[in-house]
């Protein structure tokens, strides 16, 4: 364990702070495990529905420790690194991992956010991707996931020049809130009713308030009850209510075009 990351849980949230401000939380082996333990934890805990990364101060994370990269070359920490062990939990999580960056993302803080499901950037965050500078290959399957992400073309400027990415190169990254912004909706769906199968290119974050929905798809049916949060872009789907009480969603929809949230559900529920 260390004092150097925060982990609370709240309304479903697990927050995971790295809190070691006064070295840019520069990222320890402790801090590796402590980060790994709690996602580890959230894949058990029932009460947990999405994993927050955040960081103390002006930075998100200066990267690896330096200080203990010396320490294991010269033998004096001979502790097995836990830098590879957080890599593989992170990409194997299975709750919606979430990431709210300031300041700085060296390295690891860059590569780390490939593997979460949504980025909030503030208009400090500055992504850099060193590598080349330090002789190192980029870790955490990052020149995989980056050109899937930007294009050849981009990635290798971030990697082979290592090149800082700022906030509107942030966008291009599609890490930020696109510039169509975001909007928020609670709808309620009386019993029987709901919406006709449609699209939304929206990345859409839905969570049961109330009672049980379901959700068509093309070719199956997905039960959602109260307290279940589920993440999609780019379905045909449509939401309805086949039990015998009233559900209650909301909806935070990514890069929502204005009244482009797919359509009124049926027997005068709306939005509010």
């Amino acid at each position: 364990m260390t004092e150097h990351v925060k982990t609370e849980i709240e309304a479903g949230i697990m927050t995971l702070t790295l809190a070691r401000p006064d070295k840019k939380n520069a990222l320890s082996n402790a801090m590796y495990s402590a980060m790994s333990d709690g996602l580890e934890r959230a894949e058990k805990d029932p009460a947990v529905r999405v994993v927050l990364f955040q960081g103390d101060g002006d930075s998100f994370t200066a990267g690896n420790d330096i200080s203990d990269f010396s320490a294991q070359a010269n033998g004096t920490d001979t502790s097995e690194s836990q830098a590879h062990r957080f890599i593989s939990t992170i990409s194997k999580a299975t709750r919606p991992v979430v990431a709210a960056v300031q300041g700085n993302a060296v390295g690891v803080g860059t590569t780390m956010l490939l593997h979460c499901d949504l980025v909030y950037l503030a208009d400090t965050a500055k992504l850099m991707t060193p590598f080349v500078n330090l002789a190192l290959v980029p870790e955490a399957a990052s020149t995989l996931l980056m050109p899937l992400r930007v294009g050849y073309a981009r990635a290798y400027e971030m990697f082979a020049l290592g090149e800082t990415i700022e906030d509107r190169g942030a966008r291009i990254l599609g890490t930020a809130p696109p510039a169509r912004g975001t909007r928020f909706a609670v709808i309620d769906f009386s019993p029987g009713n709901g919406g006709r199968m449609h699209r939304t290119e929206t990345i859409d974050y839905v969570v049961v308030i109330a009672g049980a929905i379901d959700m068509d798809l093309d070719d199956s049916t997905v039960r959602l009850k109260a307290g279940d949060v589920m993440v999609q872009r780019g379905t045909n789907h449509a939401w309805i209510n086949r039990g015998t009480v009233p559900a209650r969603l909301a909806f935070v929809l990514i890069d929502a075009v204005p009244l482009g949230i797919g359509h009124p559900v049926t027997g005068g529920a709306g939005a509010r």
